[in-house]
């Protein structure tokens, strides 16, 4: 019977393990649990178990034994427990081959005691039984005195004697031990440490350390002294070493465990030492005292790691999920305080890169977030390293990464420069380094001019209070002149409190991350929304879908032309060929996908012609500007240099073109800058003018308050009077006077009281009083009493008499005027408040004491000082409002008279626009209302997707990107971001992760074959190289033209320790250099890359050392993409002995710098360093090994001597070649001649100099005295001529006598004037002019200034006097004279003056020769509102009225108040208060006041109740007194509670009109805790559907307990522990078994002697036939068994019961169709660890596992199905009747769209699928039958009832709950028959036959459709036959069961059927039918209550 039961079970295992196999994961798990995690479960560590705790239990259970039971008694009190006996030792050596090969393995399990075959619970209640007795069998042989014995033994030995013994020996160890037997432990635990068995020591210690056995040892070592044990000192240090020797054993084996417990007990043994060493004296070597804290030290460490390690595991699990939190458009941009502590908590979620984002705002949110912690996180860091390192008071240096701080920093001042309000700031004042953080010692001794702190735009960060609060600032300027000084110019960001500025020390961060680049891309993402964001489809969804452009789409078979040939831009049959088009096949390829796709994708790998295949793109569609309506085509380029390189190419076909930004270097382009081509056309801005005006106003207001500001905080003079009177009281003004010797006056007052020393001397030196510029401020300064000192000296040194001593004693006065201003200066001010109060009301100052007057002054200066912070803080103000008008003015939309600004004007009519993206996310305004429809971006791999997506309008219909992922990727700041959130990956590279089509450039244009096999096949597995690189020249010189020299030599630490650098490496590279150069080569051609900065500037350094190669570029590798070279020479620079390569292990840097080359490529590294650290690097070592071309020197070739070869590995061996050639001598004959004498030289001759002697003569044999390479020139021998006029000469031997002009001087009489002048003899007398003056004089009335010029203009016809003009200005309304020259004709006055406007008074500045009057004033006005009386918002040229201001005025007849404008006139109908009148009726009018009060309407109720449709009494209103109210009216204000009791169990929470009186239930608000099918309870709400559970898996096996979430376990990988001694299992834990259940009867015997009772193989049952005959008897019973003596048991080891197998099995057998975990049927614990029925608990666990598969479904599926239905529903309802309805189809479509790539699971999209069905079952029902229904008012009810159902089943589009579904099926079989009612109404039978018979039951159909509670199916099949049987119309059934809907996961609802379909039967169904059919194959399933019939047998 048994086996036959046992068959037809395991015939489903066998089944169950088929399916498994077919569609089986294929995820792995991690192979074997280590030892850390075994040990944490043993039931003896104390972690699971209490012994006190469970004594008790087992006392209040009578578990424990009494003295007085027997053993009989004991055993039968214990249910299900075995007694121990000699059970264990049996079983040991029945198993001992099994036993054995646990150990070795190491793997025993701490749940089943090793491979003993002992049930868990057994032995924990065995254990629990022993400790309760401290004499027993367990504890034998582990006395003291035989435990002394076996410590003699061998350590193997004693370590496999504690093995078997394990479990005495780890009871004793549970026991208080004494401190002997202590001693005694810990030194044979130390000895078996040192065996080699290390997997036997693993168990051991285990097993046997635990915390209550650490307390004892730890005890006891302080117990030694305070008990003053007596132990020798020789066993107490025994003891300790022992000690140690254990803890650190079983730290290096279970190191998990060991720091979870460990850690105290080292400190603690350290401690006790250090007690014995102080207070017994004990002699404890000092290593010990050292290993104990290293190991202390190690303990602690491991915390860390574990709990580090905790920690990322738990972040990594948060950051995974992406959930809406604080909108990312409130954030601020600039850091705020908080944002920079570590308290900050950022949901920071990965970019997704595959697959696409849930939405718009979920990308956006996402990208904002990790590009705002890219540049957060380096700052929030340095700074809290920071502030740690201070409160640490640790001097000593800490290098903090990406932030320098600066100490002892002071604000100097403001001012304006250009549109910015700078801050000027001194960062080193003290000029010395200070040990704090990285302070910078700046200075002399920094290159600021080629450092890379304060660049443009960098962040600075002061705080004054260790950054409890922070001010902001930008560098704005970073001139080397003030950097060198400590002084830096900043721009302050928000608000600042001026007052504390300059009063404070700060401490300055300065972050390395650049934040410019940031702040521009991050306020342009805030801008983007839901409808403005571009290109979703494929930013947003990743569509794999090529689509045309939308302007090709718009205009079918559009005509492209290019190359005068015309072409169906679709069609690519008619384009032209590739010829034609002069590009290669993929470039071709690639032209047609950029031109055709809307999205076009081209990657180029190097040499391929990105560049120009980017210009043939834009020249032909610049060719097609019509086709595509025009607009400019936007250029993007990630770097100025590769914009300006683009741009550059589009000269070439059209100039329209203009460049954004102003960080252009090519000159080319300068004309094309926007704010050139804008001042070229004179395009000016609507009232910009004015506002720069005002600016320029503001700005010298502002400068001129700084200025003043320093001179009252100098205090180095006496400060005018004009200043002072506006900050003193008023009759203290009139006191001074106003006129010019008030300031005398006020001196002479501050003076009185000085008493004259008789004395030269007052104490100061003059020399320590520096020269002052004030500009008028002081109307006497220390310099200038310095100054008439020093004057009344000089007077004094030349006076006599009277005059001496009035000098001296002037002098003595202003000297001791001098040091008593001076000491009155710097005295220590503190206002006495009172005292001065007093002083102020005083009326005549003259009787004050000096004191007090000085007092006052000091008084005056500290307001004047108030009053300019103030005003600072106004004109700061105002300049930043003036500053962000001016901005808007320059982008806004449209100016007052309609015209486009200047700047839109301008791009709006280009060809092309050129930007950086930087400069796109700065201009996004403007770019959103250009709206450029085509954009291209170069480098599109390197620029961050952020970066890409900013420069996108949301009119953008085509967008190419253009590059190389395989080249740079973009450079976050924060490595973990780029890594783990994926923000290295850019828009180019996620687009072809994500299966987007691209093309790939393949023919290669720029390096020789050797270079491009670096790279290929190593990157690019498929590069052609072009026929036109297989022709290049080998390099001059070089005996390689690749090749890679490697050496040894070390790198060294450059820039503050931030960069690398390598000398060794740069003075080699600059050496070649020079060689190539000698070789003809121009310096243009050589490039030198380098992949650090430090190397760069190094290089640099040694460049600038030798003339000849200064023009050589040296660049990173990083700024030299996208650029190309003949020569490349690469310096690696990395080599250091830890093998660390840095940057160089990056693919893609790497193939950048391998791919600049066309022609030479030599780079020097240590490249055996680099091939072990980086699989490239090694693939690149096999390449240069297979072309020799790898060395440790380079060969140079002599180009003259081709057989002299050099080799060179270092800078100095290029000495032996000094000029480029070899060491021979030239010997070759010179152009002149001479032998060249020189060392060879490649150079040709023609650039030498020879400098032998000239040997040439002249035609009088005069020898050349030149050298041979300088030119004769004419001979200069002087030789004595007579000339023509007679006089002799001594000429050059060259010179011809006769054509020399004498210069013999002589007098010459002018005939024209008379005069006589001296002339030369040789002059021509004609062209002598006359040199006496003329003296005439001029019409103007000035006299002639010129010399005699009778023969050129004797009248002054046309002189033109240069004397300045004596007239005034034209129009001139003051006395402004002409500027110009006499000559000139004068003009109106342009001299600026203020004048006042006629009409309103404002001052304006204009051109004195303006009328006011015609001057429009555009300033604010400042009338008052004649109503509100607010000043006017208008400007002053302006009307005042219209006043917009919103002011609260009083309505005229009921007094309430509203809100309205000013100019607005108000009447009682806008009242929107609540009416306060009282109805004729008595009642309140519920209204608003507005609204006059209807007492018809009155809707108060009342007590008066009627009975409604519902049949519940409903109180009436007013107005229903004189009326009979319908009963359908009363019933849709029913409130009564519904209180029916809902298929999930719960009571209904709704009211009689909320659940339409039974039809539709409202959602139950309850939570499920139903059960689900995997064991645990549901926690979802019971309105949603059952969620996948996510608690923790309860699943354990032999092995171990799964600790993962339910239904996510990973398969055990060990192997199944089923054996028997007829057959074993070979499979692993996780496998179904490959045995069948073994039923020979067990052989053991039980404890008490007697046969064990069940199978073979099987546990054995803890009962006995002769033992316990009851309890055997019950387990019969339990399952309704009836068994014999041969009857066989087995014991279920998860819950301890023992059944009847026959019974058991059949009991299974009967719930083996229900989807659950197989469970014991007694107490429903899931059965996992029985042998016998481990396939069967697989087979349910993955029938479990499938179920769940299907309702969480495959959402991408489902929703397509829902949008196929989506759209058919919506081609139904294009009905006239359904227009009101149309609205939730379209709220539908935009659900799917905005949710469409959200993983929420499948269970929302099939209750979708649900709603959508019975949507169509109502529309198409009624289209069917809506023709056969009379046009009236049948049909308009039908209509209505339609609708109302639509928005029903779509107004909510969450989850359809089963109570729903069956309530909409109810409602859908209603419509269906009240529409064939309908239907039947208009057929002419049916009226002709009207009376008959068929009436009555028609009647009672309208009525049962009518009625207001739930339509059963019954019903409908009921009337649905009537209506058939009527004979009048025929109409097929249609119940309405959508198969989309999803069932819940709780227990008891899916079954499955014998074709292995899944299915639900759940309370969706009616409990009543008893009989339905699985949905798929129709097999009847259920008899009465889920019950199969008996023929479906599983």
């Amino acid at each position: 019977m048994a086996s036959n039961l046992s068959g037809l079970l395991f015939k489903e295992i066998e089944e169950g393990r088929q399916k498994e196999e077919a569609g089986k994961d294929k995820e792995e798990k991690e192979a074997n649990l280590s030892w850390r995690y075994m040990s944490a479960d043993a039931p003896g560590d104390g972690q699971h178990f209490s012994t006190k705790k469970f004594q008790n239990e087992l006392r209040q259970r009578s578990y424990l034994n009494d003295n007085n039971a027997s053993p009989s008694d004991n055993m039968r009190g214990r249910s299900n427990l075995r007694p121990n006996g000699n059970l264990y030792y049996e079983q040991m050596d029945r198993n001992q081959q099994s036993s054995d090969g646990c150990v070795e393995s190491g793997e025993l399990s701490p749940k089943t005691d090793g491979c003993r075959g002992i049930n868990v619970g057994a032995q924990q209640w065995m254990k629990m039984e022993i400790v309760s007795h401290p004499i027993d069998e367990c504890t034998a042989g582990f006395q003291e005195e035989e435990m002394r014995e076996k410590l003699k033994m061998d350590p193997s030995e004693l370590l496999v004697y504690l093995q078997t013994k394990l479990e005495g020996f780890t009871t004793l160890l549970k026991r208080k031990l004494s401190p002997s037997m202590i001693m005694l432990v810990v030194e044979i635990l130390a000895k078996i440490t040192t065996t080699s068995n290390k997997q036997l020591q693993a168990s051991l210690l285990a097993h046997s350390i635990h915390s209550s056995v650490l307390e004892q040892f730890s005890t006891f070592s302080f117990n030694i002294i305070a008990q003053n044990m007596e132990f020798s000192a020789e066993e107490f240090t025994n003891y300790f070493e022992n000690l140690y020797i254990l803890y650190n054993t079983f730290v290096q084996m279970i190191p998990a465990k060991a720091s979870e417990i460990l850690s105290d007990h080292c400190t603690r043994a350290v401690m006790a030492l250090q007690n014995l060493k102080v207070m017994r004296k004990l002699p404890v070597a000092p290593k010990l005292e050292e290993d104990y804290r290293s190991l202390m030290d190690h303990v602690e460490s491991l915390n860390e790691l574990h709990e580090s390690v905790a920690q990322k595991r738990c972040r990594e699990k948060v950051k995974r999920e992406w959930q809406p939190g604080i909108d990312f458009r409130e954030l601020s941009v600039i850091p705020l305080p908080q944002d920079l502590s570590l308290k900050m908590k950022v949901n920071l979620c990965p970019a997704v890169i595959d697959g696409p984002y849930k939405s718009v705002e979920h990308y956006l949110d996402v990208q904002f977030n990790l590009m705002r912690e890219d540049f957060l996180i380096p700052l929030r860091e340095g700074i809290m390293n920071f502030i740690d390192h201070q409160s640490s008071k640790s001097n000593k240096y800490k290098r903090i990464e990406n932030v320098r701080f600066y100490q002892g920093v002071r604000f100097l001042n403001h001012f304006c420069e250009g549109d910015s309000l700078v801050t000027e700031v001194l960062f080193n004042p003290r000029a010395k380094s200070t040990h704090t953080a990285q302070m910078c010692c700046v200075g002399s001794r920094h290159n600021w001019s080629r450092s890379k702190r304060f660049l443009f735009g960098t962040l600075l960060c002061f705080s004054s209070d260790l950054f409890s609060s922070i001010i902001l600032g930008l560098v704005v300027d970073r001139r080397v002149e003030l950097l060198e000084k400590g002084i830096l110019r900043c721009e302050l960001v928000g608000d600042v409190n001026d007052g504390e500025l300059f009063e404070k020390e700060f401490i300055m961060a300065e972050s390395e991350v650049y934040f410019d680049a940031y702040q521009h891309v991050l306020k342009a993402m805030q801008k983007f929304t839901e409808e403005n964001f571009p290109l979703k489809e494929y930013l947003i969804d990743v569509s794999p879908d090529a689509h045309y452009p939308t302007y090709l789409e718009r205009i079918p078979g559009t005509i492209y032309r290019s190359k005068r040939i015309e072409f169906n831009v679709l069609n690519k049959d008619s384009w032209p060929s590739k010829e034609k088009m002069e590009l290669n096949e993929s470039q071709y390829k690639a032209l047609q996908s950029a031109l055709t796709k809307k999205c076009a994708v081209i990657q180029g790998p190097p040499g391929t012609g990105k560049t120009y295949l980017g210009l043939k793109i834009a020249e032909v569609l610049l060719e097609n500007t019509r086709k595509w309506q025009g607009g400019p085509i936007l250029v993007v380029c990630y770097t100025n240099h590769a914009l300006d390189q683009f741009l550059e190419g589009i000269l070439s076909f059209t100039r329209n073109i203009v460049r954004i930004g102003s960080q252009s270097k090519n000159e080319k382009l300068d004309d094309y800058n926007l704010r050139v081509v804008r001042k070229n056309k004179g395009l000016h801005e609507f009232g910009l003018g004015d506002v720069i005006k005002e600016m320029n106003e503001c700005t010298k207001t502002i400068n001129e308050c700084n200025e003043r500001l320093k001179m009252c905080m100098k205090s180095e003079g006496i400060i005018y009077l004009e200043y002072l009177i506006r900050v003193m009281e008023c009759h203290m003004v009139i006191h001074f006077g106003f006129n010019s010797q008030g300031d005398l006056q006020f001196q002479e007052w501050l003076f009185a009281g000085l008493y004259f020393q008789n004395s030269m001397k007052s104490g100061v030196d003059l020399n320590d009083i520096k020269p002052i510029n004030h500009n008028g401020f002081y109307s006497c300064s220390l310099f200038d009493i310095k100054n008439i000192i020093n004057e009344l000296k000089f007077e004094e040194s030349r006076a006599e008499g009277y005059e001496l001593e009035d000098s001296r004693n002037e002098i003595i006065m202003w000297v001791s005027r001098l040091g008593y201003m001076k000491r009155k200066l710097s005295e220590p001010f503190e206002p006495n408040m009172d005292l001065i109060q007093r002083l102020t009301k005083l009326q005549n100052l003259n009787f004050l004491h000096s004191d007090h007057r000085w007092m006052l002054y000091r008084y005056w200066v500290l307001k004047l000082v108030q009053k300019y912070d103030s005003d600072l803080v106004r004109y700061r103000g105002y300049f930043k409002r003036l500053s962000e008008q001016k901005f808007k003015l320059m982008e806004r939309e449209n100016d007052p008279d309609g015209s486009v600004p200047s700047g839109e004007y301008v791009i709006s009519g280009s060809d092309v626009v050129g930007m950086t993206t930087t400069a796109a996310a700065r201009h996004q305004n403007l770019l959103q209302r250009v709206g450029p429809k085509i954009v291209i971006v170069e480098e599109a791999a390197e620029a961050m997707e952020s970066h890409v997506v900013v420069c996108l309008s949301a009119q953008c219909e085509h967008l190419i990107l253009i590059g190389d992922h395989k080249q740079l990727r973009p450079s976050p700041a924060v490595y973990r971001l780029a890594k783990d959130y994926h923000l290295e990956i850019s828009l180019f590279e996620r687009l072809l992760m994500n299966g987007i089509r691209f093309d790939t450039l393949r023919i290669q244009h720029r390096m020789r074959p050797d270079i491009a096999d670096l790279v290929f096949p190593a990157v690019y597995p498929v590069l052609e190289n072009h026929s036109s690189v297989l022709s290049y020249d080998n390099i001059v010189g070089l005996k390689k033209n690749l090749f890679f020299i490697t050496h040894t030599h070390l790198e060294e630490k450059a820039m503050d320790d931030l960069s690398k650098k390598n000398t060794h490496e740069a003075e080699f590279l600059i050496a070649l250099c020079r060689y190539i150069v000698m070789q003809g080569y121009d310096p243009s051609q050589i490039t030198i890359l380098t992949s650090y900065l430090g190397q760069m500037y190094l290089l640099s350094e040694e460049r600038d050392k030798y003339y000849y190669i200064k023009n050589v570029r040296i660049a990173v590798v990083d700024k030299f993409q996208g650029e190309e070279n003949d020569i490349i020479l690469l310096s690696l620079v990395r080599n250091n002995e830890e093998g660390k390569i840095g940057f160089l292990a990056s693919e893609n840097r790497t193939c950048v710098a391998l791919s600049r080359a066309k022609k030479g490529l030599y780079i020097i590294g240590n490249l055996d360093m680099l091939a072990d650290k980086s699989s490239l690097w090694s693939k690149i070592r096999e390449v240069l090994l297979e072309k020799e071309a790898v060395g440790t020197h380079l060969t140079l070739q002599c180009l003259k001597h081709p057989d002299q070869l050099t080799e060179v590995s270092k800078a100095e061996d290029f000495y032996d070649v000094p000029e480029g050639g070899c060491r021979l001598k030239c010997n070759e004959k010179m152009n002149c001649g001479h032998i060249c004498e020189k060392v060879c030289h490649p150079q040709s001759h023609d650039e030498y100099k020879c400098y032998e002697i000239c040997n040439r003569v002249c035609f009088r044999d005069h020898r050349c005295e030149k050298q041979c390479w300088q030119d004769c020139g004419e001979c200069m021998v002087p030789v004595e001529s007579t000339l023509p006029c007679g006089h002799v000469k001594k000429l050059p031997c060259h010179v011809d006598s006769r054509k020399y002009k004498c210069r013999v001087e002589v007098i010459y009489k002018i005939p024209e004037c008379g005069h006589e002048i001296k002339k030369p003899c040789g002059a021509d007398a004609s062209k002598v002019c006359c040199s006496s003056p003329c003296n005439g004089r001029l019409l103007c009335g000035h006299v002639c200034s010129f010399k005699c010029h009778v023969q050129f203009d004797p009248y002054h016809l046309h002189y033109k006097c240069l004397r300045e003009c004596a007239r005034k200005n034209v129009n001139c309304q003051g006395e402004h004279m002409c500027k110009k020259k006499c000559f000139e004709e004068c003009k109106p006055c342009k001299v600026k003056v203020k004048k006042a406007l006629p009409k309103c008074m404002h001052q304006y500045e204009m051109d004195c020769s303006t009328d006011p009057s015609t001057v429009k004033c555009l300033k604010q006005c400042e009338r008052n509102c004649k109503d509100c009386g607010r000043l006017c918002k208008k400007m002053c040229v302006e009307p005042c009225g219209d006043c917009p201001e919103v002011v609260e005025k009083k309505l005229p007849n009921c007094d309430h108040k509203v809100k309205v404008k000013c100019c607005e006139v108000i009447d009682n109908r806008i009242c929107k208060e609540k009416c306060m009148r009282i109805m004729s009726c008595g009642h309140n009018c519920r209204g608003v006041c507005g609204i006059p009060c209807d007492e018809k309407n009155c809707e108060t109720l009342i007590k008066k109740t009627a009975i409604a449709r519902c049949g519940h009494e409903v109180r009436l209103c007013c107005k229903e007194t004189s009326m009979d109210p319908h009963p359908h009216v009363l019933m849709l204000r029913c409130k009564e509670p519904c209180g029916k009791i809902l298929r999930c169990g719960h009571k209904c929470k709704g009211t009689c009109v909320q659940c339409m009186q039974g039809r539709i239930h409202i959602t139950c608000p309850e939570n499920c805790e139903r059960k689900l099918i995997c064991g645990h309870k549901c926690t979802a709400p019971c309105s949603q559907p059952c969620p996948p559970c996510k608690e923790q898996c309860h699943f354990r096996c032999d092995h171990s307990q799964c600790k993962s979430n339910c239904g996510k376990c990973s398969p055990c990988q060990k192997k199944c522990g089923w054996s028997c001694e007829h057959q074993t299992c070979s499979k692993n834990c996780s496998d179904f078994c490959d045995r069948p259940p073994c039923n020979e009867p067990c052989t053991r015997k039980l404890g008490c002697g007697h046969e064990c009772i069940g199978f073979c193989g099987e546990r054995c049952p803890n009962l006995c036939r002769v033992c316990h005959p009851k309890e055997v008897e019950d387990a019969l019973v339990s399952l309704n068994a009836t068994g014999d003596k041969n009857s066989r048991f087995i014991m279920l080891p998860d819950c301890g019961h023992v059944f009847e197998s026959t019974s058991l099995e059949k009991s299974l057998c009967m719930t083996a169709h229900v989807v659950k975990l197989l469970a014991c049927p007694l107490c429903h614990v899931p059965i996992q660890r029985a042998y016998r029925y481990k396939t069967a608990a697989k087979n349910h666990w993955n029938r479990v596992m499938q179920v769940k598969q299907m309702v969480t479904g495959n959402p991408r599926q489902v929703s397509k199905k829902v949008e196929k239905l989506a759209v058919k529903l919506c081609s139904l309802m294009d009905l006239e009747d359904f227009q009101k309805s149309r609205s939730f189809i379209d709220k539908l479509k935009q659900f799917l769209r905005s949710n469409k790539k959200a993983h929420f699971g499948a269970s929302i999209l099939y209750s979708l699928e649900a709603r959508i069905e019975f949507a169509l079952s109502v529309v198409e029902h009624y289209r069917e039958l809506c023709a056969a229904i009379v046009a009236g008012e049948s049909l308009l009810k039908c209509t209505e009832e339609a609708n109302f159902l639509i928005h029903i089943f779509l107004g909510r589009l969450n989850n359809v709950t089963p109570q729903e579904y069956g309530d909409y099926q109810g409602e859908c079989m209603r419509f269906h028959i009240m529409m064939e009612l309908r239907a039947l109404e208009g057929s002419e039978e049916f009226k002709a036959a009207k009376g008959g018979h068929w009436q009555l039951e028609y009647e009672q159909c309208c009525e049962f459709v009518a009625e207001s509670c739930r339509f059963s199916e019954d019903k409908y099949l009921e009337m649905h036959r009537k209506i058939n049987a009527s004979g009048y119309l025929h109409f097929p059934s249609s119940v309405v069961k959508p198969r989309g809907f999803g069932f819940d996961l709780h227990m008891g609802c899916w079954y499955e059927c014998p074709n292995y379909h899944f299915f639900a039967v759940g309370e969706c169904i009616s409990q009543d039918k008893q009989t339905v059919s699985c949905d798929q194959c129709n097999v009847a399933i259920i008899e009465g209550s889920h019950r199969l019939f008996s023929g479906n047998n599983v």
